[in-house]
């Protein structure tokens, strides 16, 4: 097997943090996947997913010097970071702003959420482009509950916010 780092590595930079608010089941963020309409973060600068497994301590007498484990329950959680957008959802080409992820995490509405690449846009104007999902590449999804949602700005910066999201249920991967 070869290495090709230009086929075989990601750019940061195409790697994006899409939602779908009110999703309550897997199939409904699959649903919106195929029809198009996840929604992108608007403006966004990062995003991580942090993917934790709990261990069940089976120490014992027999276990001598070292302890010892079992795998337990997995768990993750979702963090990314955008520039504020002023614009209303429904004013910023169809992405997600931080006001209406604040409506979804005061409604505690449970949203899907998909983090992959987009469609290659060529030469193509970034900020007039759509940022739509490119299903041809892998990418990961779920359902999650917004837990953290910050705005914050200091002299001299744009204004930034951050969310935190709690998984619910498996990530699914395509």
């Amino acid at each position: 097997m070869s290495w090709n780092s230009a086929n075989d590595l990601l750019k940061a930079d195409n790697l994006l943090f899409y939602l779908v608010s009110g999703s309550t089941s897997a199939q409904t963020v699959e649903e919106a996947i195929v029809s198009g309409t996840c929604k992108v973060l608007a403006y966004a600068t990062s995003v991580n997913i942090q993917i934790d497994s709990e261990s069940i301590d089976t120490s014992s007498k027999f276990s001598c010097k070292w302890g010892s484990n079992f795998a337990g329950r997995a768990n993750y959680t979702i963090s990314a970071d955008a520039l504020y957008c002023q614009k209303a959802s429904a004013d910023a080409n169809g992405a997600v702003t931080f006001d209406h992820l604040m409506d979804l995490q005061v409604a505690g509405t449970p949203v899907g959420w998909v983090i992959g690449q987009e469609v290659d846009r060529g030469d193509t104007d970034c900020e007039s482009f759509a940022h739509t999902l490119d299903k041809n590449k892998p990418y990961y999804y779920g359902k999650a509950a917004i837990t953290s949602l910050s705005l914050s700005g200091g002299n001299n910066e744009i204004a930034s916010s951050s969310i935190t999201l709690a998984g619910d249920g498996p990530i699914e991967r395509k």
